[in-house]
């Protein structure tokens, strides 16, 4: 963890490594090498760490090398993007999605914006988050993206208070409730 950190950060990975030996939850984590991926992103060379995995997620989506690599004029339709797909997988009970699905996904994440959808599928290809499987299959990066994706649509259109314990108790929407 440390030489990895040391490797990408240089001199701005101490701060970080001293987080993250502090909590015994986060030094387990880092070993997982997508975890450790996460936290350098997220930290972005900072030290600081987010205070759960929600945000954790929410940190590195958003980071300079993730969404960053996006015009910032379109980073929240991009953003949104995500949380309609993460919540379409979830939905389906699903790991990919086929072209046609994504599609409607992004229209539905897209509205009134003029922004053309093969542009919006490449802005969030670009993020690293979308991976084309080829034949018109797509997924995201991991499936915390896609939880976390559909747990940021459901924050955004405000399930109620009845719709997350129902949701919680399948397996399957555990980890996005």
């Amino acid at each position: 963890v440390r030489d990895s950190l040391r490797y990408h950060l240089q001199d701005k990975a101490e701060p970080l490594y001293t987080h993250l030996r502090s909590d015994d939850r986060r030094a387990s984590l880092a070993r997982i090498p997508l975890f450790l991926w996460m936290f350098k992103e997220a930290a972005g060379g900072q030290g600081a760490l987010p205070r759960n995995r929600g945000e954790l997620l929410r940190s590195f989506v958003r980071a300079p090398r993730v969404l960053g690599r996006v015009p910032k004029e379109d980073r929240a339709v991009v953003e949104y993007a995500l949380e309609w797909v993460g919540w379409r997988l979830q939905e389906a009970g699903a790991l990919q999605i086929d072209g046609d699905a994504l599609y409607e996904a992004l229209e539905a994440a897209r509205g009134r914006r003029s922004i053309e959808l093969d542009i919006l599928k490449g802005q969030l290809k670009k993020t690293g988050l979308l991976l084309d499987l080829g034949d018109e299959r797509y997924r995201l990066l991991h499936q915390l993206v896609q939880e976390y994706g559909a747990a940021a649509h459901l924050l955004a259109v405000k399930a109620t208070a009845a719709q997350i314990p129902v949701l919680a108790r399948d397996e399957w929407w555990r980890e996005t409730c």
